[in-house]
């Protein structure tokens, strides 16, 4: 049994998913305690991955992408909420915690949010849920600025909102300084 579910979602999301794999492939100690899965709207944006395996360790939602736009993303979710109960209904009983890996500033990723966590937590009450957050630099584009801002919302709600075992939507918040970083390499 794994005690982890790594969750890759979106672009960046997916990205530091990858790189945890890597990290995590050679450590023996480490391998038989983490699972994963990349969740993404658009598949061409993963498959390059080299973890990734669309048969294996993947879900793709509504699979034209998001565009960088939260709203469509929440609103592809929404429509394929069955699909993301379903897939994850099987199996995540198994696990003791989830990681949700994504960023701030994006569409699909930070649109993902509020969605897969309250589905995860409606299937397991009583599952520990845990976000990975990277957010933008303090230059970024303004309606990446403004994408955090929105995440940061969605995940104060979350962090305010219990289910109706009691159980704390999220469990803990851990938010990546991206600002100090050059290029995506640097952040990976």
């Amino acid at each position: 049994m794994n005690n982890i579910l790594l969750i890759g979602t979106g672009g960046c999301g997916n990205k530091l998913l990858n790189t945890a794999i890597d990290i995590i492939k050679p450590r023996v100690d480490l391998q038989n305690n983490y699972d994963y899965r990349f969740i993404n709207s658009n598949d061409n944006e993963i498959k390059t991955l080299s973890n990734y395996n669309p048969r294996e360790n993947g879900l793709t939602i509504n699979g034209d992408g998001t565009g960088g736009s939260q709203a469509k993303a929440k609103k592809s979710l929404s429509a394929d909420r069955t699909k993301i109960i379903n897939h994850f209904k099987s199996y995540i009983y198994k696990y003791q915690s989830v990681v949700i890996m994504s960023s701030s500033d994006g569409g699909f990723g930070s649109g993902s949010l509020p969605i897969l966590t309250q589905a995860i937590r409606m299937i397991d009450p009583d599952i520990k849920i845990n976000l990975l957050i990277a957010q933008p630099k303090l230059s970024s584009r303004p309606i990446r600025l403004e994408n955090a801002l929105n995440s940061y919302v969605d995940i104060l709600k979350l962090m305010k909102t219990y289910n109706d075992d009691g159980a704390k939507m999220i469990n803990s918040v851990i938010f990546i300084d991206n600002n100090n970083m050059e290029d995506e390499m640097q952040f990976n």
